[in-house]
């Protein structure tokens, strides 16, 4: 082995001997002691440093000291001061001039030869942050010689040798490496005592004090290159938790997502939109949706001119826009003024498609690209929104996303709607299956926005719901439609010889025989639920009462009809109804000759219309069926139901029932629509208040009796001092009842649209501008009551009725119907009468204390909240009132619960099974919260022929072979 060998390997040895520290980024500050001892060296000694750092000034360095970024322009990053006298020998920073545009690395030192040294190379500002920059210092005391290298990454910018032992004049001194500086005793001339050099914005790394015997030709580049190839590279951590989720924004809410760890040079937002609704629009809204911020507590990190991204919709009567931000710094400094926007770019698109439409976003930065895509879909038209901008921007940030109404607007917002929200800090290739894994082709983000399913999923597509869901004998397991034999079940196609002889549906047993139940089963229709219920059993007592009618968005309990009550014997042949229906089943004598003859006689006469028996006389049974509607005298008979056509004396039909007229002043039957009004003289008189839309009477001296309100005959007579007031001024009129007319003001109480002054000339609010029935009985934004319903009010029954609906819908039966025909009259009946409910629960002081009170007393507000998947409570709280749709976008019937409970996905109708039930016939099945549901006791099963319905143990199954006997044979793989 050669000399030259030796030597390149001991060299490469020293270098591998340097020791290289990370500075700890929240306390970047670190000092050594150096003391020179020239007795001690030979002549080979050499003393060596070097720093490594990178410029990021968004990164998560912690400040050191009380100086900050925003003191000073220049940046220490290390200073050597004498032990003994503090005097400062050498020091070495950064300073960026954000005026000239330059940035400049400096060294300053005074040598032992007592000379001042400055040494200084520029930098372009484009090549300066996140780029790795290099400082050794190398010296051989006994040699008088002293060695300056500074490097870019791997290139050499500076190099220089100069003839001194060091650059130092001080014999012990105090190298010190990150933190701040400031001058107070200097050997250096170009200082002055009080000047601030600020903590460096980014990480150090050392190259560690070493004195040691080296060559004068050691390659301390070769070293310096070994240490940057370990640390050029950004290796990116990508976040655990990178799904924000869902969530829907009302009102000022506003949330914020935090990254756990910094970027590289890349990030990616992306998450589908929804404009749910836009409150109280003006002439021109601002909404901001999404602000992207270094995660950094000064509030100058988080002017827009340091953001990458931001979102806004700007709302207005003749255009919508969407407006982006992002920056791009023109010099990388980030304490300059933005009072202009220096490095602010904006973007606004003209939305040509309806604002109201999913749309999915995709901002993507990448090095120094960064793309923003918008995409509205409507059905299958989309509407592209698109910008791409070459941007400078920081590097290494902890980045936190801001979300909602950023800009806490009060009165104007949108409620927004966000699904699948996500945010990366590292790059990531994102599918580009951004729909619900069911959906071929979608419209949004969920699996209720299908426009199409795939043929190989084998979904069946249900465009009414938008769904792609799997056919009943199958199983949804995520992306795929999972049969038996997916899931490793054989099924056995062997006959049971001891196959159940239980009845069919429909049929009650009877001396061995399946007879056929006297029961209508359609579907809505259950009629003689009695017989289809107990098929081993009903013949003991044989009588019809209870039937179900079915129908969407009810219980059980409203689903239940009762009739009178229908008896029927057995002839032997077939069942048949006892006509003779007022004489008691346990009276009647059927075997007697004349029992049997009377049957025999209604049975076989032509068909007769139904009436009330009762009313004749018990010879005339011949002339009508009995009725079988509550005080009805001549009823309908439809294809599933009874109708009453007329009632009995003392009795109104009213929405298909027969109440009973009572004394109390009927006015309803008197419509006054304005500008008439209703008078205590049962009259329909002009209203004469100016501005005023709805006028009404009231006394002075009792404010209970009124005209907008049931007043007793009683109570009529002794009126006195009645006054006439209004109950609803044009809009920007609110009615003084002490002046007695409808002023020109607007509310002044806080969040209040509509108003009026009481004869104690205090303001009443009586509709809000938020959904919060505290500060009035009328309020806005009421889709959580009733669905597309804009305002809505409660009404002196106790009940939550619309006023407004939204743009293009109208109210029909207190519900919203977008482009149907109505009856304009009875439309406007409904509207006016809604319109002053709140006003009778604010004026009138019986209503206010018996009504609305619970409403005013936060302690006796509704305490009992649905479950969260209730979509609609009933108005005290007690039960849901609206649950979701099933699996298969069916309607679940079950019973009243403040939980929705749902029914075996072949079922219908259901209602909970007892303990006791389940112990007795099913004793080996142990009930969790997910297999609940098969618990349940099956009323009514949905129509399919390959669905059995076992009305002995009211469960339903589907059937794969032809006597529904399945087995199967689990094979382990």
């Amino acid at each position: 082995m050669t000399l030259l060998n030796l030597f390149l390997i001991l060299c490469l040895e020293i270098a591998s001997s340097f020791d290289t520290i990370k500075l700890n980024p929240t306390n970047q500050y670190l000092r050594r002691i150096l003391e020179l001892k020239e007795n001690e060296y030979t002549s080979n000694s050499c003393l060596a440093y070097g720093i490594w750092s990178k410029y990021n000034p968004l990164s998560k360095i912690n400040q050191i000291g009380k100086f900050g970024l925003f003191d000073n322009h220049c940046y220490h990053l290390h200073n050597s001061i004498d032990q003994e006298s503090k005097y400062l020998n050498l020091i070495y920073y950064d300073c960026l001039d954000s005026l000239s545009k330059k940035i400049t690395k400096t060294l300053l030192f005074i040598n032992n030869q007592n000379e001042q040294n400055r040494f200084e190379i520029m930098i372009n500002p484009f090549d300066y942050e996140n780029t790795w920059f290099y400082l050794q210092i190398v010296a051989w005391p006994l040699q008088d010689i002293f060695k300056l290298i500074i490097m870019k990454g791997n290139e050499i910018q500076f190099e220089s040798i100069k003839y001194m032992k060091y650059p130092f004049k001080d014999k012990i001194q105090i190298l010190s490496f990150g933190g701040y500086f400031m001058v107070h005793n200097s050997k250096i001339h170009d200082l002055e005592r009080g000047q601030i050099f600020s903590y460096f914005p980014g990480p150090i790394f050392l190259q560690d004090l070493l004195i040691t015997s080296l060559p004068l030709d050691f390659s301390f580049i070769t070293s310096a290159n070994k240490i940057y190839n370990s640390i050029q590279n950004c290796f990116c951590s990508q976040n655990v938790r990178y799904l924000i989720g869902d969530m829907d924004f009302k009102n000022q809410d506003i949330k914020t997502f935090i990254s756990d760890n910094i970027n590289c040079d890349s990030f990616i937002l992306a998450g589908w939109i929804k404009v749910k609704e836009i409150v109280n629009p003006s002439q021109q809204l601002t909404y901001q949706l999404f602000k992207v911020s270094p995660n950094l507590l000064d509030p100058i990190f988080q002017n827009h001119n340091l953001s990458p991204f931001q979102l806004f919709y700007h709302i207005g009567t003749e255009k919508n826009e969407i407006e982006i931000t992002t920056y791009n710094y023109t010099f990388p400094d980030v304490s300059i003024d933005f009072s202009n926007n220096s490095f602010l770019i904006q973007k606004k698109f003209l939305i040509q498609n309806k604002i109201n439409l999913w749309h999915y976003l995709k901002i993507e930065l990448q090095k120094k690209q960064i793309n923003v895509k918008i995409l509205f879909y409507e059905e299958k038209n989309t509407f592209n929104y698109d910008a791409n901008f070459e941007v400078y921007q920081f590097q290494n940030c902890q980045f936190k996303v801001q979300y909602g109404n950023c800009l806490q607007t009060k009165n104007n917002y949108l409620n927004i709607q966000l699904r699948n929200l996500e945010f990366y800090n590292c790059f990531k290739k994102l599918s580009q299956l951004i729909c619900h894994y069911s959906c071929l082709e979608c419209d949004g983000p969920s699996n209720q926005d299908c426009l199409s399913c795939s043929i190989e999923s084998q979904r069946i597509y249900l465009p009414e719901y938008k769904v792609c869901i799997c056919p009943f004998n199958s199983i949804d397991n995520q992306n795929q439609c999972q049969t038996f034999k997916q899931s490793n079940l054989r099924l056995i196609n062997e006959q049971d010889p001891d196959i159940n002889q239980n009845c069919k549906y429909g049929y009650f047993e009877i001396d061995g025989d399946c007879i056929k139940c006297p029961s209508i089963i359609k579907e809505s229709f259950i009629g003689c639920f009695e017989c289809l219920n107990k098929p081993k059993s009903w013949f003991q007592y044989p009588t019809c009462q209870k039937a179900y009618v079915i129908k969407p968005n009810i219980t059980i309990e409203e689903a239940s009809v009762s009739f009178i009550q229908i008896q029927y014997y057995y002839d032997g042949i077939q069942i048949n109804s006892i006509h003779n229906t007022h004489s008691q089943f346990s009276e009647l004598n059927l075997p007697n000759i004349n029992g049997i003859f009377k049957e025999f006689q209604l049975a076989s006469i032509q068909f007769l219309k139904f009436c009330q028996q009762k009313i004749f006389a018990e010879a005339d049974q011949f002339i009508c069926y009995e009725c079988l509607l509550q005080n009805c005298q001549i009823c309908l008979l439809t294809l599933i139901n009874f109708e009453c056509k007329r009632c009995l004396s003392y009795y109104k039909l009213i929405d298909g029932q027969c109440i009973l007229q009572t004394k109390i002043n009927q006015k309803a039957e008197l419509i006054c629509l304005p500008p008439l009004y209703y008078s205590f003289e049962n009259q329909c008189k002009i209203c004469e208040i100016k501005n005023c839309i709805y006028c009404f009477e009231y006394s002075l001296n009792d404010l209970d009796l009124c005209s907008l309100v049931k007043v007793t005959e009683f109570s009529l007579r002794l009126l006195q001092k009645v006054k006439i007031g209004c109950a609803l001024c044009e809009e920007n009129y609110i009615f003084d009842f002490t002046l007695g007319i409808c002023l020109k003001q607007i509310p002044e109480i806080e969040y209040c649209q509509r108003s009026f002054i009481n004869l104690q000339s205090q303001e009443q609010c009586v509709s809000s501008i938020y959904d919060d029935f505290s500060i009035s009985p009328e309020i806005s934004n009421c889709y959580k009551y009733i669905e597309y319903c804009n305002i809505c009010t409660l009404n002196i029954e106790k009940q939550i009725k619309c006023v407004v609906c939204q743009d293009n819908f109208i109210i029909e039966n207190n519900q919203c119907y977008q482009n149907e025909e109505f009856n304009i009259e009875k439309y406007q009946i409904q509207n006016q009468t809604n319109k002053i409910q709140s006003f009778i629960l604010q004026f009138v002081p019986q209503m206010k204390q018996s009504v609305y009170k619970m409403f005013l007393n936060p302690q006796n507000a509704i305490q009992q909240i649905c479950d969260p998947e209730c979509i609609q409570c009933n108005q005290t709280g007690s039960y849901c009132r609206l649950c979701p749709l099933n699996y298969y976008k069916k309607y679940i019937i079950t019973e009243k619960s403040k939980k929705c409970f749902l029914c075996h996905p072949l079922c219908e109708v259901c209602e909970t099974r007892s303990n006791e039930d389940i112990k007795l016939n099913f004793p080996n099945f142990i009930v969790t919260e997910e297999n609940e549901i098969y618990t349940m006791k099956c009323i009514k099963p949905y129509k399919d022929p390959q669905i059995y319905y076992d009305h002995y143990s009211k469960i339903a199954r589907y059937c794969f072979n032809q006597d529904c006997q399945d087995k199967f044979i689990f094979d382990f793989l």
